[in-house]
């Protein structure tokens, strides 16, 4: 069902999209816990995710252009901080370890073979250089915003299909 602020979906529709960041940020399964899907949903809800329509469905968020620059532009400031920071810091060992990674996925994905677990790699890669460039804030203030707003950008990457050639450019 179409509405002026997306699609409405069932329940199902719903945990697909959010299933991903309930896993990582609350380290459980939707399958596996039935009523964690309700309260997963209120809090989606809560944060702006989703929307609940009362006897249609539950709308999710709608990847738009302005949703998507919004999110992307936030954790550009998170970046840039983290970066400046840690810019003035000693050798970061673990900075060395995510340059490497980043490498080894970006040459896997020049190759032109694009795979499934290519595609996952590249995103949980992208998603660790973030976090530390985040993390270097150490303000758990600035982490909550960081962590909410990781949940939009999860929820708007779930609502398009993957585009390999995507990951190219991204690295």
């Amino acid at each position: 069902m179409q509405t002026s602020g997306g699609t409405a979906h069932d329940i199902e529709r719903v945990a697909q999209a959010i299933r991903g960041p309930v896993r990582e940020r609350f380290g459980v399964e939707l399958e596996q816990e039935p009523v964690l899907l309700r309260e997963a949903v209120k809090r989606a809800a809560a944060a702006g995710l989703v929307s609940i329509l009362p006897k249609r469905g539950v709308l999710v968020l709608d990847a738009t252009t302005e949703a998507l620059r919004e999110c992307f532009q936030l954790r550009c400031v998170f970046d840039q901080e983290g970066a400046r920071i840690l810019s003035s810091c000693a050798k970061q060992p673990a900075l060395v370890t995510l340059r490497h990674n980043h490498e080894k996925i970006l040459e896997q994905s020049q190759s032109g073979i694009f795979t499934t677990v290519l595609h996952i790699s590249a995103m949980h890669m992208d998603w660790a250089l973030h976090r530390y460039l985040a993390q270097a804030l150490q303000n758990r203030s600035a982490m909550t915003i960081y962590e909410e707003n990781c949940d939009r950008i999860n929820v708007l990457q779930h609502s398009r299909r993957p585009l390999p050639e995507r990951i190219v450019p991204a690295m």
